[in-house]
């Protein structure tokens, strides 16, 4: 076993918006300073594949960039954990013609697990990383939220000799076989294994175990999970969610807890720890279950609330961050992963106070909150500024224009996604908190221009204070059915322009420019397109 609270993670998101070398390299430092020793790196198509050149996407790190990558890992103290394609999620992988017959089903989201040749895909993709990442210890494979564990004619033989947990497990450990014929141990992530436990104790125990549970907080919590996203949800005390959270409970998939099947049911109910009502659950529940059962497994939890894309908001989850790692400590776990999806999401450069607050709570279960604020200070501004660290944990608040994406992770038309309040009774509730968001803002977008002149970080900030100004008054023009003025559409077009460049700080520019689509191509009127960027700009994609 590993020893307690001894990894200590971050994931970082190569895929979907790549990082310029530059910021990964003061990524890296700054990680470092904060006494973090791992990195998740997920890289799908932006690796440089040479057996499987046609996984590779339209922009791709050249191998040098990768050894460099791995070579300033190495220099601060970082071991890597990197993952190319996963065996779900896969529709990157199995929209490819050469991959396809490897799918489980026409949706083409994961890989047959009655297939040996998704064992062997999963070892040659293994073989690649490791030419570049040699002291690379663990690989991820990825393996949540698989919507058909059993759908092909071979798998669903399989499941009736060995049920779906069988066939899952079965699975991971002909893969586990593999790796270790290759030096390295797999990682996976838990919410499968949560969700189909029957043959569990069949696993093997090379595996590294990421139990993702992003909404956990404080020592009960009025829901559970059976898995990990929110078809797993089980709600006990629906008055009792608040906060940014209690708009997500309106998803049509939660459940209550008469709907979970009696064997899980009896097998977890010693880990959920429910009250005598049975109004609320101990959180974090399942990080124990893993423990019990010997397996080495992270916490792996979540820097800022699901829907909202603009800025974390910390004041909602602090006791998140900090019930994780109490958790870690408590059950002996052997560390914890810091998550980030991108790109409905923060950008990662706003996400350093939670990285901070996650790092002191893995060092010690008491957090002193003064000193996680003049640690992050001091890392992101070089000089003690608690205002400045105030105003990051108090500033963001969602709204739903400050989000790309529906609570049913849609995409819609702004109209739409405003009639969804009015349908579900929602509005006042809505204009009440625009009305506080937009009250906060100024207050704390001042102290971010304070700093800005001389950290780029504040600077940041202070243009995603912008943003959230002007979505607001967006949102208002909706909520009232006025028309977008002229003078609304030319604040937008300055709001894009400014974040363009902060962006650029970090990001390769084609990554730049897809967040900018997703976040304003919707607020532009019919017929008109995003400002384009110069071209000069991005000859530049490598940093």
């Amino acid at each position: 076993m590993i020893r307690p609270a001894s990894i200590r993670s971050m994931q970082m998101e190569l895929h979907t918006t790549p990082l310029k070398l530059g910021s990964i390299q003061k990524t890296f430092e700054r990680l470092n300073k904060l006494g973090y020793n791992t990195v998740f790196l997920q890289y799908s198509d932006t690796f440089p594949f040479r057996r499987h050149k046609s996984l590779r996407g339209d922009f791709v790190y050249s191998r040098a960039q990768v050894r460099k990558i791995n070579d300033m890992a190495t220099e601060h103290g970082l071991n890597i954990i990197p993952l190319t394609h996963s065996f779900s999620h896969s529709d990157i992988l199995l929209n490819r013609n050469k991959y396809v017959y490897l799918a489980e089903s026409d949706a083409k989201s994961s890989l047959c697990l009655s297939n040996p040749e998704s064992v062997d895909l999963m070892a040659e993709l293994a073989e690649e990383l490791l030419e570049l990442h040699p002291r690379a210890e663990y690989i991820h494979i990825g393996g949540d939220e698989i919507a058909q564990v059993a759908a092909c004619p071979a798998c669903v033989s399989a499941l009736w000799k060995c049920g779906r947990s069988g066939l899952f497990v079965e699975f991971l450990n002909k893969v586990a076989d593999r790796f270790q014929a290759l030096g390295v141990s797999p990682a996976v992530w838990s919410d499968m294994l949560i969700r189909f436990p029957e043959s569990i104790d069949d696993l093997s125990r090379r595996f590294l175990i990421f139990y993702w549970d992003y909404w956990s907080s404080g020592e009960r919590q009025p829901f559970l999970t059976i898995g990990g996203g929110f078809g797993d949800m089980i709600v006990l005390d629906k008055s009792a969610i608040q906060g940014d959270f209690a708009v997500m409970v309106n998803f049509p998939s939660i459940r209550m807890l008469h709907d979970v099947p009696q064997g899980l049911a009896k097998l977890y109910r010693p880990y959920w720890e429910l009250d005598k009502k049975e109004k609320s659950a101990k959180s974090f529940p399942y990080l124990k279950f893993f423990t019990d059962r010997k397996f080495n497994v992270l916490a792996a939890a979540l820097p800022y609330v699901e829907l909202g894309s603009i800025l974390p908001n910390y004041e909602e989850k602090w006791s998140h961050l900090t019930t994780a790692v109490n958790r870690i400590h408590e059950t002996g776990a052997a560390g914890g992963n810091l998550c980030h999806w991108t790109p409905h999401w923060p950008a990662f450069e706003t996400l350093w106070l939670g990285i901070s607050i996650f790092a002191e709570g893995l060092k010690t279960p008491t957090i002193n909150r003064k000193k996680v604020f003049n640690d992050y200070a001091q890392l992101v501004i070089g000089r003690p500024a608690s205002d400045f660290a105030d105003a990051v944990f108090h500033v963001s608040r969602r709204f739903e224009l400050g989000d790309t994406l529906t609570p049913f992770w849609q995409v819609l038309p702004l109209e739409q996604k405003m009639q969804w309040h009015r349908d579900s009774g929602l509005l006042e509730q809505e204009i009440k908190n625009v009305k506080f968001i937009a009250k906060q803002i100024p207050r704390h977008l001042k102290v971010f221009q304070k700093y800005a002149r001389d950290s780029p970080h504040a600077k940041l900030f202070a243009v995603l204070s912008e943003e959230i100004l002007l979505k607001l008054d967006y949102e208002r023009c909706l909520i009232k059915k006025r028309p977008i003025t002229s003078a609304l559409l030319k604040r937008l077009h300055l709001v894009i322009k400014s974040l363009r460049a902060v962006l650029n700080e970090y990001y390769i520019p084609e990554a730049v420019e897809k967040v900018l689509r997703l976040r304003f191509e919707p607020y532009l009127s019919k017929g008109r397109r995003m400002p384009k960027v110069s071209t000069s700009i991005l000859t530049t994609a490598k940093g």
